[in-house]
This record gives structure tokens, sequence and C-alpha cells, in this order.
């Protein structure tokens, strides 16, 4: 009897899937578009200088654009009442634009080799190219694969969640480990790239963009079933 009560009051929690130790929180909207604006500004006008297609400073137009329209939710917040699926809508869009400048720091780094960078070294670039398809690819994957483990919980009413609970808790030794891999590479993102030249820079950039195109599609996917358990709480 216990039991039971403990497993339909498990169920009534709302689900994150695997590499994620909570679900993501609504105060996330307060923080993090102030982070993403600055890069995105700054890659807009570098990255987007002599951009004659404007495919670079279409796609960064528009995470400005998602940043200042969360920020301006943040700020209503105190006086409007938002819905909480907007927010958890706009938690999963500025992620995704963290992910795009991030990612395209990776790019940067793919395509530079000591020589300066504008928009059609991107455009003309054969490792940009690759770097660009194996990404996407990489990222649509990643969507179906997170989508998948809400979908299995919705299937089986929670019967996996004990079990993914043990994966997730920073006890487990190998999340402690990938945790700390993660942080390692980004520190070495800041210092590593002024000693590296030509093949191995281009190998670094690769590899930072494929480790961030699979981790940051967790948080996103979290955050739009957030939003839809927001919805059927109110049906």
């Amino acid at each position: 009897m216990v039991r039971n009560k403990r497993v339909r009051s498990q169920n009534k929690e709302r689900y994150h899937g695997p590499l994620i130790a909570s679900g993501v929180q609504l105060s996330y909207i307060k923080v993090y578009p102030w982070i993403n604006l600055a890069p995105c500004i700054f890659f807009y006008f570098t990255a987007g200088f002599g951009d004659s297609i404007g495919v670079i400073k279409g796609i960064l137009g528009v995470c400005i654009l998602i940043n200042l329209i969360s920020i301006t939710c943040s700020l209503l917040m105190k006086w409007l009442k938002i819905s909480s699926q907007l927010i958890y809508l706009l938690i999963a869009l500025f992620t995704t634009t963290t992910l795009i400048w991030t990612d395209f720091l990776g790019l940067i780094m793919v395509v530079a080799n000591g020589q300066s960078l504008n928009a059609n070294s991107f455009y003309q670039s054969l490792p940009a190219f690759m770097y660009t398809c194996l990404l996407v690819t990489l990222f649509v994957g990643m969507i179906f694969v997170y989508s998948y483990f809400y979908r299995r919980d919705s299937r089986t009413n929670g019967a996996y969640r004990d079990i993914e609970a043990r994966f997730n808790t920073w006890d487990n030794s190998l999340l402690k480990r990938f945790s700390s891999n993660f942080w390692i590479i980004i520190g070495l993102v800041f210092l590593v790239p002024s000693f590296l030249t030509g093949f191995l820079q281009t190998l670094f950039g690769f590899s930072l963009g494929i480790l961030l195109t699979l981790i940051f599609p967790a948080v996103i996917v979290d955050a739009f079933y957030a939003a839809i358990y927001e919805r059927k709480k109110q049906l």
C-alpha cells in the first residue's frame, strides 16, 4: 500500500530525462538570456561582417531577438502573469541559441587557420560545410533520442524512473566523470586555441561542437516537455 502511494506520488512529479540531475526551472529565464545576448551580438557584428548571403546574420539576428524577448518576459514577470508554458518554450529557444553560439566557437576554430575571418570565409570552407552538416544531423538525432525517454515514461507510467534516477544522481561515478570531462573541455576552449594551429585546431573545433551538440538537446527537450506538462496540468 505504501509502495503504491509512493509510485503514484512519483508519477505526479514532472519527469526529466537522462543527463539532467534536475528538470529545467522557470528561474533560468532570469539569468541565461543575459549571458547569451552578449556573444550573440558580438558574433553578429564580427562574424557577420561582409555577409553578402545573409545566413550568418539571419541566424544570429534570430538568436538576439529570442534572447531579447526572454529578457523582456523575465522583467515583466514581476508585474504581469506570464504563462509558465510560454516561459518553458522560451527556455527551450534560448537554450538553442546557447548551442548555436557555442557551436559557432567551434566553427571558428575549424575555419580559422591563422587568417582573418569574415562571413565569406565560412561559406567557402569545405570543413565548415562538413562541420555544419554533421552538427545539424547530430542535433536532430539527439532531439529524437532524448524525446524517446519522455515518450517511454508516458507510455510506461514512470516504470523506468527509479533506474534513471540512480543514473542521474551525482553519486554516479560515470556521471561525475562525464561532468568533470565536460568542464575540462570547456576550460580548454579558452586556453588551448592560442597554442593550436592547423589540423589540431580543426580537430579540437570538431570535438567541441560534437560534445556540446550531444548535451544541450537534453535541456531543450526537457524544457519543451515541461511546457507540455504545464499544459496538461491546466486541463
